[in-house]
């Protein structure tokens, strides 16, 4: 990839499948994706690690009130423990808090206000977990992004920034 001339790779990954019913990431799918990590860094490119297929039509993580509770939990915890555990690595590896979050009916277009509200409350939370697990995370670069990845005027006009405690 490097020799192709790209400069930096997204590793898309699905947590949901290797948490137990405590959300606690089964640490041999922890290292799996710190090896993958480690392919990416060991050729000085950047990586983006993001949660990926645990939203879309699918998944556990939704833009929704629905299970709200259970589902902020898990959230937090997947990022407190990947976060943690990548700590202390370099400033080449970057963290997406999601992708593509849909609400309960998979509505990709023209998603109900509150649906945009939820998803900045999960970037917050995103924000919020990861500097609190310190190292290099302390001024980690975050990618946060608006519901279903979308650039409907609904979703851009309504996005809020996530707080941050490092500037711009």
């Amino acid at each position: 990839v490097k020799e192709s001339g790209f400069n930096a790779v997204r590793v898309p990954v699905t947590w949901g499948n290797h948490m137990d019913g405590n959300n606690n990431i089964d640490p041999a799918w922890m290292e799996r994706v710190a090896e993958v990590v480690g392919y990416v860094l060991d050729n000085d490119m950047y990586c983006i690690l993001n949660v990926h297929h645990d939203t879309g039509t699918e998944g556990w993580l939704r833009a929704s009130r629905t299970n709200e509770e259970a589902m902020r939990a898990k959230f937090t915890a997947l990022w407190t423990q990947v976060a943690s555990h990548f700590a202390d690595h370099p400033d080449k590896l970057l963290f997406e808090s999601f992708n593509e979050i849909l609400t309960d009916n998979n509505m990709w277009n023209s998603p109900p206000l509150e649906a945009v509200k939820v998803t900045n409350e999960l970037n917050q939370i995103f924000v919020d977990t990861v500097r609190s697990t310190g190292g290099n995370n302390d001024k980690r670069c975050l990618i946060v992004n608006t519901y279903a990845a979308s650039t409907d005027s609904i979703v851009v006009n309504n996005f809020v920034l996530p707080t941050d405690t490092i500037e711009n």
